[in-house]
């Protein structure tokens, strides 16, 4: 089983939203792949915009929390992408021996649907790319 960290800013919309989009195409391609996501801080609630740019793919988040990053989930991971600003890809390095990747994707917060939906999408592409270089090293 291969674990993934998605880690942002605050765990309110792109970590979450790649967490979920793994997770579903992981299932639907017989991946033995798990993603959880975590933030550097743990923001009071998912933004709406988020909520239903997702709805829109058929994934709810109806319910989900935003959280912060523990050692623990850290330490677990196989894989971390450090998504978006604001996060220091070094000091998550020292904490585990791991692979790492870093992706700009931009920021939702206060944007638009049209955008935040251009975000998703965009990690939706990431996430397929990932999961193609993943069934191909462990296959």
């Amino acid at each position: 089983m291969i674990n993934i960290l998605y880690v942002c800013f605050d765990n309110a919309g792109c970590s979450p939203m790649a967490e979920a989009i793994t997770n579903r195409l992981a299932a639907q391609r017989g991946i033995s792949v798990h993603a959880q996501s975590a933030g550097l801080i743990a923001a009071n609630e998912m933004p709406e915009t988020v909520q239903r740019v997702m709805a829109e793919i058929g994934i709810s988040m109806m319910g989900y929390r935003p959280k912060a990053v523990a050692l623990e989930t850290i330490s677990n991971a196989n894989h971390i992408v450090i998504i978006s600003f604001g996060v220091n890809a070094n000091a998550l390095m020292a904490w585990a021996a791991i692979s790492l990747d870093a992706w700009e994707v931009g920021d939702i917060l206060d944007q638009p649907i049209k955008e935040v939906r251009s975000i998703r999408n965009e990690i939706e592409r990431r996430v397929v790319r990932l999961l193609n270089e993943l069934a191909c090293s462990n296959a």
